[in-house]
């Protein structure tokens, strides 16, 4: 099952197929970080993204707990979290916050 907070990101098209590759980071309460999966989509939109969030959320009831996603500054990301739980914070993540700085 998955904790209360879930890093996001995603590489661009850094695969031979130009698929978005996302990888979901779940921290335990003693803030120690695992791989929890690693997803191929068709592309950067909401609506991929929403896609993805929705079968992991089908396949994977502790993601009902969770609280915070933590993402970068990709607003795609941001609106497919609030659809697809709309009860979760989401905090942009320190390094991409000082990189755009």
């Amino acid at each position: 099952s998955l904790p209360e907070v879930i890093q996001m990101d995603g590489t661009y098209s850094l695969n031979k197929g130009g698929m978005p590759l996302y990888a979901l980071v779940a921290e335990n309460c003693h803030r120690k970080g695992k791989l929890a999966c690693l997803v191929l989509t068709r592309g950067e939109t909401s609506l991929c993204i929403e896609t993805m969030l929705e079968r992991l959320k089908d396949s994977n009831s502790g993601l009902a707990r969770t609280q915070v996603f933590i993402v970068d500054k990709d607003f795609a990301e941001i609106r497919a979290i609030k659809k697809v739980l709309p009860d979760v914070k989401d905090l942009l993540c320190i390094f991409h916050v000082l990189k755009a700085m």
